[in-house]
């Protein structure tokens, strides 16, 4: 890290180098600490007065989770006597040792890897007089540093009425321990295998579509014994054949064959099958979302307009295939007479008799039953490592897609491995 540039880069160990060439002062202001910078301040301690280190930040599980610091890094200037200053939301960063200091940006583990490319510009070089300024307006124990390096009577006063910025309280033992407990009941995933999951996640997603009750059309009822096995110990006749009936026509206007049809077209043309280890998941690309909620939106609508319509001409067409059912076993059911009939008709029944017999035995759902059981479900989940993992993964997804650069993001995510 040159000392005359402006633009620099500062990571972990050069935030520790730094803060070990301190000879009188140490401040370092951040969302949180990792443990390499945590454990050169205490080193530090050793030799300079603790009133003359301290360290501002923001003592909360989310940052933590976020990876801006470790939980222990804390624990460790703490058991170590160094002043801890709670600062809610505080999301800049400063290190200044001795007179020198600089303003940079944290890295958040969750998003990314901490670069140690010294060309990453993530910091700026403070000039002398910002580094007082800063000193004196973070926190009181900052700005007593400051007003002890101040060289004249004059700058002490400046300094003195100078307000302080940032709200911050001394940290307390038990905020440190439900964090930690906090941590132990759902720990943070880990950082490395979140970013290898996230070059895909920005990609596709799992998506399950379950449309229930829409194939009307393949409704059936079972012919109820009383008429099937009628005639069974003669000779067996034809109707025995007829078990189950379909309870509208393929072609009936109360048909949801078009529904099927469109939701087909859907799943087809936007999502695609991948088979893992055993099993298959449905995916969908992250830019075909937009149009595949749209196309899933119309579908929703032409459902709703479906259940509106077939309702009353579904009942009629139920009351039609019953009429059916009843007069293909009328012949059955003459030849021979039930005494269930016989008792209720006598021994000689009309037709219109035998036809009611025959209808209350059939067991036909009312419309608004059917209709009311239709529904779409769509439910998304992001990608886990477990999946790519799975050997042959990427070779499925170039068969899936082939027009996408699966290769560019196979390769980053060997890239985040291998920074891991």
């Amino acid at each position: 890290m040159k000392n005359d540039a402006f633009f620099c880069h500062l990571d972990s160990n050069k935030i520790a180098e730094f803060i070990r060439s301190a000879k009188r002062a140490v401040v370092y202001a951040a969302p949180n600490i990792q443990m390499l910078p945590a454990q050169a301040m205490v080193d530090v301690s050793k030799k300079l007065d603790r009133m003359m280190l301290t360290v501002n930040m923001d003592i909360d599980e989310h940052v933590i989770r976020m990876g801006y610091g470790e939980v222990d890094a804390i624990k460790l200037l703490h058991d170590s006597g160094i002043s801890i200053n709670h600062s809610p939301q505080l999301r800049t960063a400063l290190i200044i040792v001795d007179d020198r200091g600089f303003s940079f940006t944290p890295t958040a583990l969750f998003l990314e890897q901490e670069s140690a490319n010294q060309v990453a510009f993530n910091a700026i070089r403070l000039t002398s007089e910002q580094v007082v300024e800063a000193l004196a307006r973070l926190s009181s124990v900052a700005k007593s540093i400051a007003i002890a390096q101040a060289k004249t009577e004059d700058e002490r006063q400046r300094l003195d009425n100078l307000p302080i910025d940032v709200k911050s309280s001394p940290m307390t033992e038990s905020t440190i321990k439900d964090i930690e407990i906090s941590l132990k009941n759902a720990p943070p995933v880990d950082f490395d295998i979140a970013r290898q999951v996230r070059v895909y996640e920005t990609r596709l997603q799992y998506v399950e579509i379950k449309f229930t009750g829409a194939s009307l059309q393949s409704r059936t009822i079972t012919i109820p014994p009383s008429i099937k096995n009628l005639g069974d110990d003669s000779d067996e006749l034809d109707g025995r054949l007829i078990e189950k009936f379909n309870l509208i026509s393929k072609g009936g206007k109360s048909s949801s064959k078009k529904l099927n049809t469109k939701l087909d077209e859907i799943r087809n043309e936007l999502t695609k099958t991948v088979r893992g280890d055993g099993h298959s998941e449905r995916f969908l690309l992250k830019r075909d979302k937009a149009l595949f909620e749209k196309s899933i939106k119309e579908l929703r609508d032409k459902i709703t307009t479906h259940q509106d319509n077939a309702c009353s001409g579904l009942d009629e067409e139920l009351k039609a295939s019953k009429t059916l059912v009843a007069k293909h076993y009328l012949p059955l059911v003459k030849a021979n007479i039930p005494l269930s009939v016989k008792r209720k008709y006598g021994e000689e029944p009309s037709d219109d008799d035998c036809m009611k017999w025959i209808s209350d035995q059939l067991v036909f759902p009312k419309a608004e039953e059917l209709i009311q059981e239709m529904s779409l479900t769509i439910g998304y989940k992001d990608v886990t490592f477990e999946t790519l993992k799975q050997p042959g993964f990427l070779e499925q997804l170039k068969i899936a897609y082939p027009d996408e650069p699966w290769e560019t993001a196979h390769e980053e995510f060997i890239a985040a491995a291998q920074k891991s």
